[in-house]
């Protein structure tokens, strides 16, 4: 389970005693002044010991992120997992001249490719899982198929990457928009391989927030191309509790054949 937007500071006994069969890890929401005013941001991540997943946290120095090292869930391949549990900072948000003593517009999802470049010069083989709310637009886009559509027309490209697979998982949303975050979102998918999985599934495209203001998509699943190949579902289920709708993703990977379900509404290995 991975929630985003806790708005707390430290953990709290009371979601540890509701979370009582979990593993919780935290990363707290932050105060961008001095005086009242509430906190902003914060993830929380929590994984359920009955299944029997071997876990660790990977420090990174950034906000508003939980990374997590889960170690070959795959009964039939020896892949690790990099869960990557996420809150990006809408662009006007203070947190960026706060956090960068900057007058300027800053791109949270950039920011975001550099943790998960870092990451990648340890964790080379692993699956990449991207949850969380992104504070991005980005249509109907799938960016890895931008960047293959381009390399078709490459003359000595001798990956001949551009096949019929290619044209796979491609997404139907609600939303058709999109925004200077989501551009720099579908760049970082292409540059990582990565495929956003809202609209790609049943129910998966649908909005995932609603509000008086409008609606959008800013809530994601986003996972490396290999693990396309898996027994995977994604979806949005509609709520009222928030203007954020709750998103679920399910694979079948556990070695005992059980199912790693993750929903967000979704010892430690250290990064210096």
């Amino acid at each position: 389970i991975c929630l985003s937007e806790t708005f707390l500071s430290k953990p709290s006994d009371f979601i540890n005693d509701i979370f009582s069969a979990y593993e919780h890890f935290f990363s707290p929401a932050l105060k961008f002044q001095n005086g009242p005013g509430r906190y902003a941001g914060g993830v929380s991540v929590f994984i359920k010991t009955s299944c029997n997943l071997t876990v660790q946290q990977i420090h990174v120095n950034y906000d508003n992120t939980i990374f997590l090292h889960v170690k070959q869930p795959f009964k039939h391949r020896q892949n690790d997992i990099i869960l990557i549990s996420t809150y990006v900072p809408p662009a006007a948000s203070p947190y960026y001249k706060s956090k960068y003593n900057t007058e300027q517009e800053s791109n949270g999802i950039v920011y975001l490719e550099e943790c998960i470049a870092h990451i990648r010069e340890k964790y080379v083989d692993a699956s990449l899982i991207i949850a969380g709310d992104l504070n991005s637009r980005t249509g109907n886009v799938q960016g890895v198929h931008d960047d293959l559509e381009l390399n078709k027309y490459l003359e000595d490209n001798p990956s001949n990457v551009y096949n019929e697979y290619n044209n796979t998982h491609i997404r139907i949303s609600e939303d058709a928009e999109i925004n200077a975050f989501g551009r720099t979102l579908l760049s970082l998918c292409s540059i990582f391989d990565l495929y956003i999985l809202n609209g790609v599934y049943e129910n998966s495209g649908l909005f995932t927030f609603m509000s008086w203001r409008g609606n959008s998509v800013n809530d994601y699943f986003i996972v490396s191309d290999d693990l396309l190949m898996e027994n995977m579902t994604m979806q949005v289920i509609s709520r009222s509790e928030s203007w954020h709708m709750p998103i679920t993703l399910s694979i079948k990977c556990h070695k005992d054949d059980d199912e790693m379900h993750a929903d967000m509404p979704i010892n430690n290995d250290n990064v210096n």
